[in-house]
């Protein structure tokens, strides 16, 4: 088999599995922070970035939408949205857990709830690098679809048309 084969054959496995990896660890920490919304609440107030009215807000909606997009990804259905949405939460959780990092704040972050075998990997310091190479995951899953997809011929420009002579 070809190099170009062999490379699409590892970018059928790698991009699932990262998507699948990605997509099931939002699923289980929606789930922490939705089975114990107060304690989300109090570890969001914990920050002090946004004012008491929203966190609540964000507390009730987030697991959800990390439920919704982690599924996605498990179920790889709009795949594309589920990595734009997930990627763009990872971001906004990296500036907190960095805003809260380099202000000397050790906050639990509500990452894992009670499941304390994921508190490590989501509290500072350790938090930083886990939403980096959970970014990286969701990258590697995107750029492996793009390379499981067929090269698409290069657009042609159409042929000029002769133009009509008139009689004048």
């Amino acid at each position: 088999m070809s190099d170009a084969g062999d490379s699409q054959r590892l970018w059928r496995f790698v991009g699932p599995l990262c998507g699948a990896a990605v997509g099931a660890l939002f699923v289980l920490t929606g789930y922490a922070k939705l089975v114990e919304p107060a304690l989300f609440i109090k570890e969001i107030r914990a920050y002090g970035i946004l004012p008491i009215g929203w966190t609540n807000a964000v507390a009730y909606i987030l697991p959800w939408l990390e439920i919704f997009a982690g599924g996605l990804l498990l179920l790889r259905i709009w795949r594309r949205e589920a990595r734009a949405l997930i990627a763009a939460m990872l971001v906004v959780f990296t500036f907190a857990k960095a805003y809260a990092y380099f202000a000397h704040q050790l906050i639990e972050c509500g990452c894992g709830g009670k499941f304390a075998f994921l508190q490590p990997i989501f509290n500072n310091p350790q938090g930083l690098a886990t939403n980096v190479a959970l970014l990286l995951l969701v990258w590697l899953d995107h750029y492996a679809e793009r390379q499981r997809r067929p090269a698409a011929e290069p657009a042609q420009a159409p042929e000029p048309q002769a133009e009509p002579h008139s009689a004048g």
